[in-house]
């Protein structure tokens, strides 16, 4: 049919099963965390809308899941991983069609390592990822790192 949404992927279900783990760990119901976000973030989302993401019946913009990471007090990254209690873990995630360690994706969601999946290499991947001010700041400490390295060699 055309125009109709894909189905809910793991990415979604993983993002509405981490906004109903940490809601209930801080012992909120629905309302009151509609409530928080409405404070914290001035992003609104009702009690039902809530409830909807949680059931999978509502998808999660990328504006609700940032004021949802505001509100829960985690970040994107954590509404975004997958639960997983040790670093060798398989999990899945949307767009690889195989699991990966849970340390791994972790690592992509973070900007630290890009995916195998991505066949990327980690420069590449840093250049492409990495805000602007940050690759200054690495170049700037690299080029730093260089000139004691030449200095030190130098003074031998």
């Amino acid at each position: 049919m055309v125009g109709k949404e894909p189905d809910v992927g793991t990415t979604a279900q993983t993002v509405a099963a981490n906004v109903n783990r940490l809601r209930v760990a801080q012992n909120m119901n629905y309302s009151q965390l509609s409530e928080r976000l409405k404070a914290a973030t001035d992003w609104s989302i009702n009690a039902v809308g809530i409830r909807r993401i949680e059931s999978g019946e509502r998808r999660v913009t990328p504006d609700d899941l940032v004021a949802l990471a505001i509100a829960l007090k985690v970040s994107p990254a954590k509404l975004l991983m997958p639960p997983a209690t040790e670093r060798s873990e398989s999990v899945e995630v949307t767009g690889v069609n195989q699991p990966v360690q849970a340390e791994e994706l972790w690592a992509w969601l973070t900007s630290d390592q890009p995916l195998r999946a991505m066949q990327i290499g980690p420069g590449a991947f840093r250049d492409n990822t990495w805000p602007q001010w940050l690759l200054d700041e690495f170049e700037s400490l690299v080029d730093d790192v260089r000139r004691q390295t030449v200095k030190s060699l130098g003074d031998d």
